[in-house]
């Protein structure tokens, strides 16, 4: 198997933007930052590490999946899936927060990728309900509401197909990925096991996509 290399709730006025694609800059707290957990997707993984030139295990984390999930990793043949999702960094005296949000001052943050942000955070407060753009109900934002009104459908739609696409990929990888660590008895890996081996995937893929003027 290639593995390729390891490479106080906000009281304040409301930041607001008459652009759509800096709406969520709106919330100064970014209290979601801290309640949510991000499970971002392989392509995002990928673009966040080839940008920023740092392996995914630096800013990743695993988490229990469902025993039956079509899209949790196996790191050994008889473990427990994981999900992969951006890792925490506790900070002294605030609630442990995404490893990429920077705290301004008092109850100001902000996210320290900027364009690079996961797809699931570029869609924020989106989701797909069958085809049907909604507000997420689990959205974790304590310091102020969301409505429909507000989003850029068309943009928010395309930001949540192009997911919808990368987990399908995703999955197929995963597939593989787990077919050979079963057939493997007595092997381990680990966390970064994983992410060269998806790093490696996704490079061949979009190297792929180039040579075929698709990109």
């Amino acid at each position: 198997m290639e593995t390729g290399k390891r490479h106080r709730r906000w009281q304040g006025p409301m930041i607001t933007h008459p652009d759509h694609e800096l709406l969520w800059l709106s919330c100064a707290a970014k209290r979601c930052c801290s309640l949510r957990t991000v499970r971002p997707t392989g392509g995002d993984i990928w673009r966040i590490a080839t940008r920023l030139h740092v392996p995914p295990e630096s800013f990743l984390r695993s988490i229990p999946a469902e025993p039956d999930a079509d899209d949790g990793v196996l790191l050994a043949p008889t473990s427990q899936p994981v999900h992969l999702a951006l890792a925490r960094r506790a900070t002294k005296g605030r609630q442990a927060a995404c490893v990429f949000l920077m705290h301004i001052r008092e109850e100001v943050a902000r996210c320290g990728l900027g364009e690079l942000r996961p797809l699931p955070c570029q869609a924020f407060p989106g989701r797909d309900a069958c085809g049907t753009l909604r507000i997420r109900e689990d959205h974790g934002c304590t310091c102020r509401s969301w409505n429909l009104a507000e989003l850029d459908r068309p943009a928010v739609a395309a930001l949540l197909a192009q997911e919808a696409a990368e987990r399908a990929r995703d999955r197929q990888l995963i597939h593989l990925w787990n077919e050979q660590v079963k057939s493997d008895e007595g092997s381990k890996y680990s966390l970064a096991d994983f992410c060269g081996y998806l790093l490696y995937a996704y490079t061949a893929q979009m190297a792929e996509a180039t040579a075929g003027g698709t990109a």
